[in-house]
């Protein structure tokens, strides 16, 4: 009942948003991040138990979070918004990417197969490498090929705490209590990333003013 309500409140203020602001993206976007909220456990498409979870929580909490927001504030969509959308999607993505390793036999046992479920250790923290430097590599290019600010390179600075997480991982892959300080860090990463992106764009906000 009070996931019920919960939803309730959302579409009413996402139809609020609509109504205000007149756009049908932001209809789609909305509707959108609904259908994710309930299918994500909900049968018969139970996407968290077919190993889709986590490319679900990307997508919603990643380019519908942030292009909504976008549109609300806006009035259309932009390739900007766009790039800028999937590092944060797949950083908060990995939270829960990292979250399931401890998880990962009781999600088994009852047939909720996430990737760390699914996937040998090794392959694991592989993965999370690859995401990570993927998302790196979408603020590089967007700033490189002038989508985003070029200041945007500043989160290269959190690159370190990436490294400390994947190799935390390793080490700590099977002690579930000493892997939490992994998961803070990881949490610290997404925070990090979001923190300089912001602070890159409130710089070349202000430098622009001044000029």
């Amino acid at each position: 009942m009070l996931a019920a309500a919960l939803f309730a409140a959302a579409v009413a203020i996402g139809l609020l948003l609509v109504w205000v602001t007149g756009s049908l993206i932001l209809l789609g976007l909305g509707v959108a991040g609904i259908l994710i909220g309930i299918v994500y456990t909900a049968p018969p498409i139970k996407l968290v138990y077919r190993g889709l979870g986590e490319l679900a929580i990307a997508f919603a909490f990643g380019p519908i979070l942030m292009l909504g927001a976008y549109v609300v504030q806006a009035g259309r969509l932009s390739w900007e918004a766009a790039v800028a959308s999937v590092p944060m999607g797949i950083l908060v993505a990995l939270i829960l990417y990292v979250n399931e390793v401890p998880d990962r036999f009781g999600d088994a046992s009852v047939g909720k197969w996430t990737l760390p479920a699914r996937l040998a250790p090794e392959t694991v923290r592989r993965g999370y490498l690859v995401a990570t430097l993927a998302a790196f590599a979408v603020i590089v290019a967007g700033a490189v090929g002038g989508l985003l600010p070029l200041l945007s390179l500043i989160v290269l600075a959190a690159v370190p705490l990436a490294l400390r997480v994947h190799a935390g991982i390793g080490l700590h892959y099977n002690s579930p209590y000493t892997l939490m300080a992994v998961m803070g860090t990881n949490i610290k990463l997404h925070l990090a990333v979001g923190g300089l992106l912001l602070s890159a764009y409130l710089v070349t906000i202000l430098v622009a003013l001044l000029g």
